[in-house]
């Protein structure tokens, strides 16, 4: 796929379609490509679960683990840290038994601080004892750059065991992407409260595609589609864009009976609500079951 937003056409090739397109405005919502190339060994050695068929591998290698060192972890750019959290938590229920004779360990870490992985929340205090109550090692600061058979390789030389890997890996955007020149130092293009692509004359963007500080989720993308549409329809009526985008984070983080729910406003400090309980995981089973019916009839 190519974008020429200065001529306003999009060269696409695909099986349902083949060819140019041209547009009066444009949202581009195309995702994020795995960066797996950007650490050595990845495809070798890491498990990761952003898709059916290596979500299943994954499964299957944990059901066939009976003994060593676990570890889960966050690359660099990743921006996906709820995984992490619920894969050890997950972990430590499943080997619970054998944590505790010390048959297995479960190690969880990130590139950076916690409060930097969930865009400046501060639940590092929960999640690090949430970590220590299930039995689970936590590490921070630890940007991996290398993997070798059981061996994990950080910048400044620090080392991690394991005889298991899940790693989330790195994000980036599409090459289509790239060549418009309008990302930030992120490599994810920059846009206004408006959603509009900065240096772009009628470009929107919204979901992975975007560049904002914290992690990337599916309901953000939703919020940022929405504010993206409702501006193009004022655009097109003639009208002043006036709907605006605010950044905040609600997530629940699943420890098993007692789960974390955060909303957190990353541009606004006064929005913040953390708390703990049965009743959040709760409504995330709900939340779950609801939305199979919805798409998958269930």
């Amino acid at each position: 796929m190519q974008i020429d937003p200065s001529n306003c056409r999009a060269r696409i090739a695909g099986n349902d379609f083949s060819g140019e397109i041209e547009f009066d405005y444009l949202i581009i919502a195309m995702g994020r490509r795995l960066a797996i190339e950007k650490i050595s060994g990845f495809l070798e050695h890491a498990h990761h679960l952003l898709g059916i068929k290596k979500a299943i591998e994954f499964g299957e290698a944990v059901r066939n683990f009976e003994r060593g060192d676990i570890v889960v972890g966050l690359a660099p750019d990743a921006f996906l840290p709820i995984p992490v959290c619920e894969t050890a938590f997950a972990l430590a229920r499943r080997f619970k038994d054998q944590i505790d004779r010390k048959e297995i360990s479960v190690t969880v870490f990130f590139p950076e601080h916690i409060r930097q992985a969930f865009g400046g929340a501060r639940l590092h205090i929960e999640l690090t004892s949430a970590f220590a109550k299930h039995g689970v090692r936590l590490l921070t600061k630890f940007a991996v750059r290398e993997i070798k058979a059981n061996e994990l390789f950080g910048f400044g030389n620090k080392a991690i065991r394991y005889d298991l890997l899940m790693l989330v890996p790195p994000f980036r955007t599409h090459p289509a992407v790239d060549e418009l020149e309008a990302t930030d130092d992120s490599c994810f293009l920059g846009v206004d409260k408006y959603m509009r692509v900065r240096g772009l004359k009628n470009v929107y963007a919204a979901g992975d595609v975007t560049s904002f500080r914290g992690p990337k989720l599916a309901s953000l993308a939703v919020r940022q589609a929405e504010v993206a549409a409702a501006n193009v329809l004022s655009e097109i009526r003639g009208e002043i864009p006036s709907m605006i985008y605010r950044h905040e984070i609600a997530a629940i983080i699943d420890q098993g009976a007692e789960s974390i729910y955060l909303n957190y406003g990353v541009w606004n400090n006064t929005l913040y609500t953390l708390n703990k309980g049965t009743i959040w995981s709760l409504v995330k089973r709900t939340h779950n079951k609801l939305w199979r019916v919805i798409h998958e009839g269930l």
